[in-house]
Formats: C-alpha cells, sequence, structure tokens
C-alpha cells in the first residue's frame, strides 16, 4: 500500500482549508493526509511535531507576514515543498521574492485542477 502523501495547509480562512482537504480527498484511495491550521503560528507549531511533504500556504495571514511565515518554514526544515495561495495580484518583485523558496504560486481562487497540477509538479510521480 502506497504511504499518504502529508499536506498542511495554513489558511486563516476555514473554508479555504475544507475545500482544499475536501479536493485533495476525492477519488477511492485518498493519497492525501490533509491538516489544517488557521493561524501561522499553529502551523509553524505542527511543523515542530511532524514532517509534512507539502505545505499550502496563504500569503494574507493573521499576525506574521507571510513572507516571514515562509522563511520560517525553509529554516525548520529546507526540503519541504511549499505551494503559496494568495487573493491578490503580486507584482514581479514580490513573486520572484516569494518562488525564491516555494515551489508553486496558486493565485486565488483556484480550482481543484490547478492544485492537482501544482503537486504534480513538484512531487515525484504527481504524489
Amino acid at each position: 500500500m502506497q504511504e499518504k502523501v502529508s499536506v498542511l495547509v495554513i489558511d486563516a480562512e476555514e473554508i479555504i482549508v475544507a475545500s482544499i482537504a475536501k479536493a485533495l480527498g476525492r477519488g477511492q484511495v485518498p493519497k492525501y493526509e490533509v491538516i489544517g491550521a488557521n493561524t501561522p503560528l499553529d502551523g509553524l507549531k505542527l511543523m515542530r511535531e511532524r514532517l509534512f511533504d507539502i505545505i499550502i500556504m496563504d500569503m494574507a495571514l493573521p499576525g506574521v507576514d507571510g513572507l516571514e511565515v515562509l522563511r520560517r518554514i525553509k529554516s525548520t526544515n529546507p526540503s519541504v515543498h511549499v505551494i503559496v495561495m494568495s487573493g491578490y495580484s503580486p507584482d514581479r518583485s514580490f513573486l520572484n521574492t516569494v518562488m525564491a523558496s516555494a515551489d508553486a504560486f496558486l493565485p486565488k481562487p483556484f480550482t481543484y485542477g490547478e492544485i492537482a497540477s501544482s503537486i504534480s509538479l513538484i512531487l515525484p510521480g504527481g504524489g
């Protein structure tokens, strides 16, 4: 039996976390174990407790700058794959800064196909 891909979703909006969990849970044999965090501090705490294969995070997080959260994620686990989401249209400079550490960028709103495509680009065999 193939091991599930562990995914941490960090987003202040519970509906986003639930939607991603539902989207990745499709199929008769779910390939993903999705855990959600609604604050960056909760997400970072979960990262210290276990390893994740992928972190999907919003850049607009309460209390901490998204770039700072991304920096902390990569300093805690440099090999973790990170997909960054944002509802704002970033300028080129910001996007270049994000992509220096992240594996993919998803503009909100996004589709299940876009999430799956991002994962398939960063994981061997598409997860």
